[in-house]
């Protein structure tokens, strides 16, 4: 389990690692993803460290997945996440989501 989220699971909840959300990395098999529901408080504090998001900023580079591994504790190797809701770019309102490339 993630380090944020060891005892039982308010913020996050841990999906069944043989979900049918497809693995992109074919040398990793399913039984090592952990998949979390990542709800809205969660998207709240992740949206209050973008300052822009790759459809405002040409020069992005960060996937929120690595601003989400810092928040919840969880390892980008071994995680991927599903949200509750899109997080919101502050500069121009564009929806966030996992991979979207964010500027802190």
């Amino acid at each position: 389990m993630c380090g944020a989220f060891r005892s039982p699971v308010t913020s996050a909840e841990r999906v069944d690692k043989r979900s049918t959300r497809h693995n992109t990395d074919a040398t990793m098999p399913h039984e090592q993803l952990n998949v979390l529901l990542v709800d809205a408080a969660i998207v709240s504090n992740a949206e209050r460290l973008i300052e822009s998001c790759e459809h405002c900023n040409r020069f992005a580079q960060i996937p929120l997945a690595w601003i989400l591994d810092q928040i919840t504790g969880c390892d980008r190797s071994v995680t991927d996440y599903l949200l509750e809701r899109p997080a919101k770019c502050p500069k121009c309102g564009h929806d966030v989501l996992e991979k979207t490339r964010i500027e802190p």
